[in-house]
């Protein structure tokens, strides 16, 4: 059985617009009083996400809203689904725990066999690295340009780079993984031009557009897309494709599987979805196609190859991307 539809919409409502809504009220009244100082963003993202909770523990056993007029089957589907609590950490210790588990994921790679060649670079200023499988030619004209995930704020592409060997052993290309700047300290557009200023280099250097091809995992998948937004407003050679796994595609949070999928998901909630928005693009329009790649321009798009999980909260993510890329 599956939520997907109306029973979801109105889920997702709920939860997800609720707390958009009450972002873009705090957006007119910030902007009224002339807030001067960050403490105060921070304070107010504490107390929305305390509200999230708090909704969720008014809607009594379940930890979704469940509508009268669904089926008995759908109804008691919801009534199983877990309540997920957000965590109090501060984005830096996210972010230690993260580097942490990345290194464990890259020596358990290693000791899987997974093997490549790393070189470190720098090119137009930011730091980068060539990765090969074993056989791969690093001089082949036809390459990879890959971002990391991690929410825009976390993540490290050489400790990320397990993913990078991979696709590079399966598809016998190079693939450059840029170490863009993270949000908080760097918020959009720092990293998306930076990631565009290597593409540009890439061209100066030789490369031909059609022979570079743009991948991603979830907030890398995201800013893949962002790239091609930004590449299209100037009118440059756009890439061969795109490859897109579980990408962010839509930092307003408005797709059905941030609620429906809340707690399926091993890996992220839908809270620090909403703070993980707002430090990489604070106050600006979520929906701004350099932000949220869904509501961009997808007329001579390169073609576009997405991958996602059925149980995570990026799912609608790809489906809507997806059904928006179709239809132009």
């Amino acid at each position: 059985m599956t939520t997907q539809g109306p029973v979801a919409r109105e889920i997702a409502y709920k939860y997800d617009v609720r707390a958009t809504v009450e972002y873009k009220r705090l957006h007119q009244h910030l902007y009224k009083n002339n807030m001067k100082t960050m403490k105060y963003f921070v304070a107010v993202l504490v107390v929305l996400c305390s509200l999230v909770v708090l909704v969720f523990a008014s809607e009594g056993t379940s930890a979704f809203y469940i509508p009268s007029h669904i089926s008995e089957g759908a109804k008691d589907f919801l009534k199983t689904r877990k309540k997920v609590e957000p965590t109090e950490l501060t984005y830096q210790e996210l972010r230690d725990i993260y580097i942490s588990a990345l290194t464990l994921r890259l020596a358990a790679a290693k000791e899987r066999g997974i093997t490549f060649s790393e070189q470190a670079v720098t090119i137009a200023d930011v730091q980068s690295h060539w990765i090969s499988a074993p056989g791969v030619d690093p001089k082949n004209p036809r390459i990879l340009l890959h971002m990391h995930g991690g929410a825009y704020f976390a993540g490290n592409a050489a400790l990320m780079a397990d993913l990078p060997a991979k696709i590079s052993a399966l598809t016998q290309l190079p693939v450059l993984t840029v170490e863009y700047n993270l949000a908080p300290e760097h918020p959009w557009p720092s990293g998306l031009n930076q990631v565009v200023a290597v593409y540009e280099a890439l061209l100066a250097q030789g490369y031909k557009a059609e022979n570079i091809g743009l991948s991603g995992e979830s907030a890398g998948g995201g800013m893949a897309l962002s790239a091609v937004q930004v590449m299209m407003r100037k009118s440059l050679p756009l890439p061969a494709l795109v490859y897109a796994i579980s990408p962010w595609a839509d930092l307003a949070l408005e797709g059905d599987s941030y609620g429906t999928l809340n707690g399926d998901d091993p890996f992220f909630l839908p809270t620090g979805s909403i703070g993980a928005a707002y430090m990489y693009a604070g106050f600006k329009d979520k929906k701004h196609p350099e932000i949220s790649p869904l509501y961009g321009e997808f007329k001579n798009h390169p073609p576009l190859f997405i991958q996602s999980g059925t149980k995570e909260i990026l799912l609608s993510d790809s489906i809507r991307l997806a059904h928006v890329a179709r239809k132009t």
